[in-house]
């Protein structure tokens, strides 16, 4: 290449001599150049939707999945509740307590034990 410089165009090959184009011509790829910066531009808002949609997607799905999550712990909960609040009334009945006293060997008291105070 002994001392040469070369340069690279994008629509030519490999010259040691620049390459004058005519006015007409500059102008075309002027605006060619316009257009592809607008097709770039086009293109990297389309990509910025696309990703913003996909990240938006991926919060709704996210919330939902945590919705109906929250939705049968709400359930189970619910059902839980039901299950000790008719335990509490079971064992806090007359005849649970009767039964008990008794398997603990206690009995009604005799009136003659009972003392009133005036």
């Amino acid at each position: 290449m002994g001392g040469k410089i070369y340069t690279v165009k994008p629509t030519t090959a490999f010259s040691n001599q620049s390459i004058s184009l005519p006015k007409g011509r500059e102008q075309a790829e002027k605006g060619d150049l316009k257009e592809s910066l607008v097709d770039y531009l086009e293109r990297g808002l389309l990509l910025g939707l696309l990703v913003l949609f996909l990240v938006l997607s991926v919060f709704l799905a996210r919330k939902v999945y945590q919705y109906f999550l929250y939705h049968a712990e709400k359930r189970r909960l619910a059902e839980e509740n039901r299950v000790l609040t008719s335990e509490i009334s079971r064992l806090t009945s007359k005849e649970a307590l009767e039964e008990k006293a008794k398997k603990l060997g206690l009995r009604p008291p005799k009136p003659q034990e009972i003392i009133r105070l005036p």
